[in-house]
């Protein structure tokens, strides 16, 4: 195996898809390929500006009749900037991976980073209630036997499954070594808490 195929098929074994796999952001997808890359933009631009506006979930008076792709931006400006899972580069696959045009793709990583910051405020600020949050949380253990390079690799990893609040589920894979240093993180941060709750300032009767 050359180094550029090992390259690519260390990258696409790392691809953590940050979008829920449902039909609605599929036709969306679809929908927002066939309406033009002109078209595309000035829907994400409103988009973003209904968001920040806090109007989020209200109809669209476009007179060009794009409701459709308009609310299909609101939402995959919501669920990227909202996500903790994956970076910017896996936000960019799972949009690929969905089936949106390179372009449009491009032009939504360009206004979730340079108005980052104002949407995370607009959702905060407008529906406090909006921020994702893990409502179930399911694992199993996997045992990596064999590699094409090792015949015997036995490494354990931790697969977790997310179901979040909006009823998206995300699935990832999780390290041994990363899953410790969540555990030490974890520990520390409960031990802090106690050490918080014992302080004689917080028991003020």
């Amino acid at each position: 195996m050359s180094r550029a195929a090992a390259t690519a098929s260390s990258s696409s074994s790392t691809f953590i898809n940050v979008l829920p796999q449902d039909d609605l952001l599929k036709l969306g997808a679809t929908l927002s390929n066939s309406s033009g890359l002109q078209v595309c933009r000035d829907a994400l631009q409103l988009a973003f500006t209904k968001s920040i506006n806090g109007d989020t979930y209200s109809s669209t008076t476009d007179s060009s009749n794009n409701n459709a792709v308009i609310s299909f931006f609101i939402r995959i400006l919501r669920k990227l900037v909202l996500s903790a899972i994956g970076d910017d580069s896996d936000k960019m696959s799972s949009l690929i991976a969905l089936g949106l045009d390179t372009a449009i793709v491009t032009d939504v990583m360009n206004v979730i980073k340079k108005g980052r910051s104002e949407l995370i405020e607009a959702y905060s600020t407008h529906n406090p209630s909006c921020a994702q949050y893990i409502t179930n949380m399911r694992w199993r253990i996997d045992v990596t036997i064999s590699s094409s390079t090792l015949n015997r690799v036995m490494r354990p990893s931790i697969l977790l499954e997310l179901t979040l609040n909006d009823g998206s589920v995300e699935l990832f894979d999780v390290p041994l070594e990363e899953f410790h240093k969540l555990r030490y993180s974890c520990a520390k941060a409960l031990s802090a808490m106690g050490a918080i709750e014992s302080h004689p300032v917080l028991k003020i009767q």
